[in-house]
């Protein structure tokens, strides 16, 4: 982006041009925009880029954004190398070495396999064949080869969990991920069937000891007790709605108290969404006086969008710098839900690119006034890594979501243009929509985006634009 250009994009026309540079073409690759689906249809694709999305998840977010396998091979097909990028791709298959790349490819070669191609199911077992320690479970394209072959898949697939190496540790669960894939009996028939393998072969006896053997004593142990005997506790974890609502404000501080100092403290999140008003101001007293930082973070857990953080305390404001990470972290999400306007006076003076990258915009969600958009848009920059830039995607969507107004348009706009996860730009293109200030240029742009839920906002189908 030139230092000239705009931060935000303007809402009448795209700042991008047709045929895009080598550069704006990469980034328009890795974030899924539509521009590059247009450049394809008309214009020439440099190879190498191509040939790199097609074999390399690209994905900001690997778990939670779609792979959009499809998309690419769409605009592989305007490509006159065509087919000698699907020979590079099942090439590659057996040679990535990344696990996320691995699981990519698996997909790809599972929708090359429903188009026809010969060598696409063979690729897709050998990499089945691949056992990776670094990957849970350990088979990455297990579940592709199970829909695609069922039992005969099946049976490939627990082969391989079998071989694994001794340091890939082969849980109950991992073995059960795959049976459910074939059976809504997996764990009854997951049993069943490793006994006939292993009838057959021994190499399948570990798993079948596996899911047979009883859970480790030490496991028991650590568990939760789901009884009311008063006894002393560490965590409110594993109660049922029941217990929690029992549970009083006194007995989640002692829990606290008895915490390790890495707990997350998810469980404090439950008792607080279940706790009655009066409770939550003693967890608010308690935080007041608390020295401890982990104590502190454990206690600010309990305030969410469906248990706000209702007082304020000038001492928060300490929390927003604190040199402990996890409890900075907290603090800004916990804050965000206090309407007191001395929040909003936080937010106003914290817009600063070092605040910003912590996420102050967020203290905005709950003292949101009219025009504050003005001061938000004015500070915003574009950071040197994306992880950044989506950290402060996911302040403005959380401020925005919940105060849906046409003043949110540049922002939406900023992370459409720059974030680098799908999903965040998905739920920008909904914020415009609903606000009812979604530019004309992305209405016709996103019918080829790679995110299918921003062309079904568009269109109403996940269809690509013409089918």
């Amino acid at each position: 982006m030139s230092q000239y250009e705009p931060i935000i994009p303007s809402p009448t026309q795209p700042r991008y041009t047709l045929p895009l540079s080598h550069d704006s073409l990469g980034h328009a690759l890795q974030r899924g925009h539509g521009r590059a689906y247009l450049h394809a249809i008309k214009y020439d694709t440099p190879r190498e880029l191509l040939a790199h999305a097609l074999t390399h998840n690209l994905r900001h977010d690997k778990q939670c954004e779609e792979a959009a396998q499809d998309w690419y091979l769409r605009i592989a097909e305007h490509h006159p190398a065509y087919s000698k990028l699907l020979e590079h791709v099942i090439t590659q298959a057996t040679r990535a070495e990344a696990h996320h790349d691995k699981y990519y490819l698996a997909g790809m070669l599972t929708q090359l396999h429903r188009g026809g191609h010969p060598r696409a199911l063979p690729s897709l077992y050998a990499l089945t064949s691949r056992p990776d320690e670094n990957c849970s479970p350990p088979v990455p394209g297990g579940e592709e080869l199970i829909e695609i072959e069922g039992e005969k898949g099946l049976e490939h697939v627990v082969r391989t969990l079998a071989n694994a190496k001794p340091e890939s540790t082969v849980d109950r669960w991992m073995i059960k991920y795959y049976f459910r894939t074939v059976s809504d009996e997996y764990e009854e028939q997951c049993i069943e069937k490793l006994t006939e393998l292993t009838a057959r072969d021994i190499t399948f006896k570990p798993l079948l000891d596996t899911m047979l053997g009883n859970m480790p004593e030490k496991r028991k142990k650590d568990l939760p007790s789901a009884s009311s005997s008063g006894a002393p506790r560490s965590t409110l974890q594993g109660l049922s709605k029941q217990q929690l609502r029992e549970t009083t404000a006194s007995e989640a501080i002692e829990c606290v108290r008895n915490a390790r100092q890495d707990d997350y403290a998810v469980w404090m999140r439950r008792w607080a969404r279940l706790a009655k008003r009066e409770a939550l101001e003693e967890i608010i007293a308690e935080l007041i006086v608390e020295q401890d930082p982990h104590r502190c973070r454990k206690y600010l857990k309990a305030f969410t969008e469906q248990s706000p953080l209702h007082l304020y305390d000038d001492r928060f404001e300490s929390f927003l710098e604190h040199p402990v990470d996890e409890l900075r972290w907290t603090a800004h999400y916990a804050l965000a839900t206090c309407p007191d306007q001395r929040v909003r006076q936080l937010a106003l003076q914290r817009l600063n690119p070092e605040d910003m990258s912590w996420g102050s915009i967020r203290l905005f969600q709950s003292t949101y006034q009219a025009g504050d958009h003005r001061q938000i848009e004015s500070a915003l920059f574009i950071p040197d890594d994306t992880e950044t830039i989506h950290d402060i995607g996911f302040c403005l969507l959380d401020v925005f979501r919940k105060n849906t107004t046409p003043e949110s348009l540049g922002s939406m706009l900023y992370i459409y243009e720059h974030g680098p996860c799908m999903s965040c730009r998905c739920s920008a293109v909904n914020v415009m929509k609903e606000a009812g200030v979604l530019p004309d240029w992305i209405k016709q742009e996103a019918q080829f985006d790679a995110e299918s839920g921003i062309r079904e906002l568009i269109t109403g189908s996940e269809a690509f634009s013409g089918e």
